[in-house]
């Protein structure tokens, strides 16, 4: 058996979501055969609560390792714990409590195939935690969540870390907090871009919580605001690990703007080949003209499987690769087009909006986000592509020809082509 007590003198840690931090003790134990074992654990403190971890424990990553755990849930003064065990293995046993300030004696008695030893482990490290308390207010700077319609104000916080090691954030506040951690910046108009993490209900009660390995002589940005748009009020983040860490709040952070056009596809909507599909779709060409250079993102909303496209300069429905940009793609709802891609202001381009579906008609709404507004602007002069399908079969009596190195022929039909009309995209 092994007995011990938890005293002011005691390493501090904070539990999960937790503004207190209570006491602990580290055990070392020597396993010497494999088998099943049980832990009873006694003691003249109530809610009580024990972990055993496997190879290491990290009081700053207190998640990692973890075998099995288990507490005084009742308050009885008494709980067990139940674990497979191998010989040879290192295992950590932390005794702690639910509740910060409780002090008092506690004793743990294992039964199993052997005996196990005990060896606390001196000079645990305790954990330190910051807090930082602030409010998200109607005139705080505004960002859209992905494929948000409509902003959530934000605070962008500068975050400097005294020594290198995990810290976990956490947040407390009446409102659905979402939090995120960038490197070195942030740009509320590319919001992917030097992200870390993110998180948004990783503690109860709809707030965020997130451990991650920070360095020194790094700038990190937290980035706290609101999982639903357009609200407000107070929150508090909490900030555990090593040592303190610096916070501050960055001021006069932009705001995103968005621009919204809608439209709908019609029976009379010009049409053209997607990939190689062998019907048509209806399509809407919309010129797009910037007013600041920057990140802009689109996304569309529909009861159709929407489909989009930018190009630069000019479309060509005869050759849609042609001018066709490259952009990242941003998973939106499903069925409906996104993605995110870096415009020039005084560049003329042509957003292509169509559908995967042949014929399909409807309404649809494009939601573009950025530094500034945009300038969308139908183009209603636009060439529909015409099909023509022939129909014939290669047989037994059909022409053939080697085809490239082949050592044996292939069946082929030669057809003559007559342009009866071209059509060229001013």
């Amino acid at each position: 058996m092994y007995s011990s007590s938890l005293t002011s003198n005691s390493s501090i840690y904070f539990q999960d979501c937790s503004g207190l931090g209570p006491y602990y003790e580290a055990i070392q134990m020597n396993v010497t055969v494999t088998g099943y074992y049980t832990f009873l654990i006694n003691s003249e403190m109530n809610a009580t609560y024990g972990y055993i971890y496997r190879n290491n424990f990290n009081v700053f990553n207190w998640l990692e390792n973890v075998l099995i755990h288990d507490g005084d849930y009742e308050n009885r003064g008494q709980f067990q714990l139940k674990a497979f065990l191998q010989a040879n293995m290192k295992y950590i046993f932390v005794m702690t409590t639910f509740s910060p300030s409780l002090r008092g004696n506690f004793s743990i008695q294992v039964s199993g195939p052997s005996y196990i030893g005990f060896n606390r482990i001196l000079n645990t490290p305790s954990v330190v935690q910051t807090i930082y308390i602030s409010e998200l207010t109607t005139n705080s700077s505004t960002y859209l969540l992905s494929c948000s319609s409509s902003s959530s104000s934000y605070e962008a916080i500068q975050v400097n870390v005294r020594r290198s090691g995990f810290y976990t954030f956490f947040s407390n506040s009446n409102m659905d907090t979402y939090g995120s951690i960038y490197k070195d910046y942030f740009n509320p108009s590319d919001p992917m871009k030097n992200r870390l993490l993110e998180n948004d209900h990783g503690c109860g009660q709809d707030q965020f919580r997130f451990t991650i390995a920070l360095e020194t002589n790094v700038t990190y940005i937290l980035v706290a605001t609101t999982f639903n748009s357009n609200i407000i009020g107070v929150f508090s983040i909490f900030v555990s690990g090593p040592d303190n860490v610096d916070l501050k709040n960055i001021m006069n952070t932009p705001s995103v703007v968005q621009t919204t056009y809608t439209s709908k596809l019609t029976t009379n909507s010009s049409t053209y080949l997607l990939g190689c599909s062998s019907s048509t779709s209806n399509y809407e060409e919309i010129q797009v003209n910037v007013r600041r250079s920057g990140f802009y993102t689109f996304f569309s909303k529909s009861n159709m499987d929407t489909y989009g496209v930018i190009y630069k300069d000019y479309f060509n429905p005869y050759n849609p690769n042609e001018n066709r940009l490259l952009y990242d793609a941003v998973n939106c709802a499903p069925y409906q087009s996104s993605f995110r891609i870096a415009l020039e202001a005084g560049v003329r381009y042509i957003l292509i909006v169509t559908t995967y579906d042949s014929k399909a008609t409807g309404e649809f709404s494009i939601f573009v986000s950025g530094s500034d507004d945009v300038d969308l602007k139908k183009i209603t002069a636009i060439s529909s592509v015409v099909q023509t399908v022939y129909a014939s079969e290669l047989t037994t009596n059909s022409s053939t020809y080697l085809l490239g190195c082949s050592s044996s022929s292939s069946n082929y039909e030669a057809i003559q082509q007559q342009q009866v009309n071209h059509h060229m995209l001013v």
